[in-house]
C-alpha cells in the first residue's frame, strides 16, 4: 500500500515538472511571422528564375483567394517550401479549369475520325487540298521504341481538322479508338497524295510514320521549325507553343500544363485530345502560311526550296541508317583511356597537389598557387595560359579525354537502339550559322581513334569527306 502511494506521489511530481517545462517553452517560443513578413523573408532567399515565377503565381493566387494554406501548416511559419507545394496544387486547379474550358470552346470544325466512314469522308476532303498539315501523337520521344497513339490532319481550304485515335485507353470500359489497320491505311493514302505536307518537327514525324509502316511521303515535306530558323537564327525557342503566340497571337497550351509533365497521351480523354491534337495542326498550318509570306518577302524562298526543304527527307534517312558499334573496341578504348587518365592525374598531382581536378574552386586555387592567375577554369579561359604553363596544356588534354570517357565511351550502350545501332540526331536548326549540328551523341566531334568504334554491315562502307572551308567557297544562292 505504501509503495502504491509512493508511486502516485512520484507520478504527480513528474507531471508538475512537465507542466513547468511546457509553460516555460511557451513563454520563450517566438511568435509566428505574419504572412507579409514571411513573403518578405522568402524574397530575400536565393531563388531561381523558375522559382520566382512560381512564387509570384502563388502570391497572386493567395491574394485573390483562389488558393490558401493547408490547415495542418497554420502552426508554423509560412516558408518557400510550403509556397512551392501550394504551387503544385495551384497547377492542378488551373489544369482542371483549363480542361473544362477546352471542352466548352472546342471549334465545331474539329472532328474525331473513329470509324471507316469518317476516315473515308476525311480522305475525300483532304485529297482536294494543295497543302495539308500533319502531326503525330506518340507514347514518347524515342522514335526507335515509342509508337503512334494517334494523328491529326488539317485541310486548310476546307477549314476542317481531324484527330484519329489509335492507341488511347478505354473510356468507361469502351474502346474509343479507330481500327488500327484502317487508321494507318488511310494515313498512308494521305501521305501518298501529291499535295505538300507541313509538319512542325518534320524529321520526328517522318520517323514515326516510317516505323508505323508508312515508308513514303510524297509531295514536298515542309517543317515550320526549320523555316523559323531560316528567318530568325536567334529565335529563343523553336517550339510551336512559343512561336504561335508570338507570331500568330493564338493562345497555345503547353502539354505539361494540361496533362502533367509525365502525362501519357494514351491516357488523355478524347474530348481533350481532340482539341489539343487538332489545334497543333491548325496552328502549324497557320504558322507555315505566315512564314511563307516572309520567305517570299525576304527573297529566301529559293534558298529554302533548293537547300533546306529537300534536306528534310535526307536527314530522316541518315538518322534511320545509323551506325553499327564495335563493343569490343569500345571496351578496349575504355580500358586504355582509364590507364592514360591515371598517368595524367599523377603528373598533374605532382604539380598541383592531390586536388579534385574536376572542382573549379580547388583547381583555380591550385593554379593560382603556381603563378597562373586564372580568372576561371573553363577550357576557353585556360587556353590563354597553356603556352606559359605546360601543366595547363596537360590539364586541357586531361579534361578533353575525361569528358570523352564519361560523356560518351562509358555511356555508349545507352545510345544503342534495339537494332544494335547508334542513331544520332542531325539538327538543321541547331546552330546560329546554319550548319548542321549533331546530338545524342554528337557525331561531329569524334576523334580519329573514336571512329574505330564504328563499323558497317557487310554491304556498306564508311567514307570520310572533308569539304575544307566550304562555307566561304559556296556561292550565295
Amino acid at each position: 500500500m505504501l509503495n502504491k502511494i509512493k508511486n502516485e506521489d512520484d507520478l504527480i511530481k513528474d507531471l508538475k515538472e512537465k507542466n513547468k517545462k511546457i509553460t516555460k517553452s511557451k513563454a520563450t517560443k517566438k511568435p509566428l511571422l505574419t504572412m507579409d513578413e514571411s513573403w518578405k523573408l522568402i524574397g530575400t532567399r536565393k531563388n531561381t528564375d523558375a522559382e520566382k515565377v512560381k512564387l509570384r503565381e502563388v502570391y497572386n493566387a493567395m491574394e485573390k483567394g483562389i488558393i490558401g494554406r493547408d490547415v495542418n501548416d497554420y502552426n508554423k511559419n509560412f516558408s518557400k517550401t510550403e509556397a512551392l507545394k501550394i504551387h503544385s496544387r495551384l497547377l492542378k486547379l488551373k489544369r482542371k479549369d483549363r480542361l473544362n474550358e477546352i471542352v466548352l470552346t472546342t471549334p465545331v470544325n474539329y472532328y474525331l475520325a473513329q470509324n471507316e466512314a469518317q476516315l473515308q469522308e476525311m480522305y475525300e476532303i483532304v485529297k482536294k487540298e494543295l497543302v495539308i498539315a500533319i502531326d503525330t501523337e506518340t507514347t514518347g520521344l524515342n522514335v526507335y521504341k515509342d509508337v503512334i497513339v494517334g494523328y491529326s490532319i488539317t485541310a486548310p481550304i476546307a477549314d476542317k481538322h481531324w484527330y484519329v485515335p489509335l492507341r488511347h485507353e478505354l473510356e468507361q470500359g469502351i474502346n474509343v479508338n479507330c481500327d488500327m489497320h484502317s487508321g494507318l491505311w488511310f494515313l498512308e493514302l494521305i501521305c501518298q497524295l501529291p499535295c505538300d505536307k507541313v509538319f512542325h518537327n518534320a524529321v520526328f514525324d517522318l520517323h514515326i510514320l516510317h516505323f508505323s509502316g508508312i515508308m513514303e511521303v510524297r509531295g514536298k515535306v515542309h517543317c515550320t521549325s526549320v523555316i523559323a530558323h531560316i528567318l530568325n537564327e536567334n529565335e529563343p525557342s523553336y517550339k510551336l507553343k512559343d512561336l504561335a503566340p508570338k507570331y500568330l497571337k493564338f493562345e497555345a497550351d503547353l502539354y505539361s500544363e494540361l496533362f502533367g509533365a509525365n502525362g501519357k497521351f494514351a491516357e488523355v480523354e478524347l474530348k481533350y485530345a481532340l482539341h489539343y491534337a487538332c489545334k497543333d495542326t491548325h496552328l502549324t498550318y497557320k504558322l507555315y502560311e505566315f512564314y511563307l509570306k516572309h520567305l517570299n518577302g525576304t527573297g529566301l524562298i529559293n534558298y529554302y526550296l533548293k537547300v533546306e526543304q529537300p534536306l528534310l527527307q535526307v536527314i530522316a534517312r541518315m538518322e534511320r541508317e545509323g551506325f553499327c558499334v564495335d563493343l569490343d573496341e569500345v571496351r578496349k578504348q575504355e580500358s586504355e583511356i582509364k590507364i592514360k587518365l591515371k598517368d595524367m592525374e599523377n603528373e598533374l598531382y605532382g604539380t598541383l597537389g592531390e586536388i579534385n581536378l574536376n572542382s573549379p574552386v580547388q583547381l583555380k586555387n591550385a593554379l593560382n598557387n603556381i603563378g597562373a592567375k586564372v580568372s576561371g577554369t573553363s577550357a576557353e579561359v585556360l587556353k590563354n595560359y597553356e603556352d606559359d604553363f605546360p601543366i595547363i596544356k596537360l590539364l586541357l588534354e586531361y579534361k578533353t579525354l575525361f569528358k570523352f570517357l564519361t560523356g560518351f565511351v562509358e555511356k555508349v550502350e545507352d545510345f544503342i537502339q534495339s537494332d544494335g545501332k547508334i542513331h544520332p540526331n542531325y539538327n538543321q536548326a541547331g546552330t546560329v550559322t546554319g550548319r548542321l549540328s549533331s546530338s545524342k551523341p554528337n557525331f561531329q566531334q569524334q576523334s580519329k581513334k573514336a571512329r574505330l568504334m564504328y563499323k558497317t554491315d557487310d554491304e556498306s562502307l564508311i567514307a570520310g569527306l572533308d569539304f575544307s572551308k566550304i562555307c566561304g567557297e559556296v556561292k550565295p544562292l
